[in-house]
């Protein structure tokens, strides 16, 4: 039900006060623009809420920096401010890799969880139940395969993961 000037109107908004505020306020404008989209949407003559807050997605980005943005760029780094032996700089490199590829179903996992348990309809809230192992499990095994496969296993993997989260998914207590 929304209008592209409207939303238009709040990006540039969101942009500028970004933008003074050294990339702060990147956190309050996204969970504005959501809040906005979700409250436009309809199902069943019913619109959706969000429910989710700047402060709350804050949070999640600092988390998420503490437990692997640090890791990533200091064990990425370690070459710029110390010298190491080639083979040791090789494998603070793969470990830096390693890292960020734990890190990317990890966030897929909580951001899903957290959309979820920030969404209602009808006054009824989402949520996620999917385990965050079952997930690297089948991340990893796909990464694998569309490797081994030079990447025609792609598309069955893309449809794996999709088949997992929507598996996952529950309204209420209905899946």
């Amino acid at each position: 039900h929304g209008t592209g000037g409207t939303l238009l109107g709040m990006h540039i908004v969101n942009m500028c006060l970004s933008i003074a505020t050294l990339g702060a306020y990147h956190f309050w404008g996204k969970a504005k623009i959501r809040r906005y989209l979700f409250s436009q949407t309809t199902f069943a003559a019913d619109r959706f809420a969000y429910h989710g807050t700047g402060k709350e997605l804050y949070r999640g980005f600092l988390k998420a920096m503490l437990v692997f943005g640090i890791p990533y760029f200091s064990l990425g780094a370690a070459h710029t401010f110390l010298a190491l032996p080639v083979w040791l700089d090789l494998l603070l490199q793969a470990l830096a890799g390693l890292v960020l590829f734990l890190y990317v179903p990890i966030a897929i996992v909580n951001a899903r969880r957290y959309r979820c348990t920030r969404t209602s309809w009808r006054g009824i809230r989402f949520s996620f139940r999917g385990r965050t192992w079952d997930f690297l499990k089948l991340y990893f095994r796909g990464w694998f395969f569309t490797v081994l496969t030079l990447g025609t296993y792609y598309p069955y993997f893309q449809t794996q993961r999709q088949a997992f989260l929507h598996s996952h998914t529950y309204f209420g207590n209905q899946r």
